[in-house]
């Protein structure tokens, strides 16, 4: 997914599903604003709340067998 900064939600949130991933699979979650910039990585039972508006994108997956599994949300 590209750069984009989900602006018509006030929250956006990614719930991690998988519990095993290889931190050379790819699939991290990047962000940057004005402050700063960061990325984090997809880790099996955890959430990624994010208040718009955040620029992020998610980095390509590279697991050739193993896919990235996710649940996202969005609030207003």
């Amino acid at each position: 997914i590209n750069w984009h900064h989900d602006a018509n939600w006030k929250y956006g949130a990614t719930y991690y599903i998988n519990h095993k991933w290889n931190s050379h699979w790819g699939g991290e979650f990047m962000f940057t604003n004005n402050t700063g910039h960061g990325w984090i990585p997809p880790v099996g039972n955890s959430l990624v709340i994010v208040k718009t508006p955040i620029t992020h994108k998610v980095n390509t997956i590279l697991s050739p067998v193993v896919p990235r599994i996710s649940v996202q949300m969005f609030m207003k």
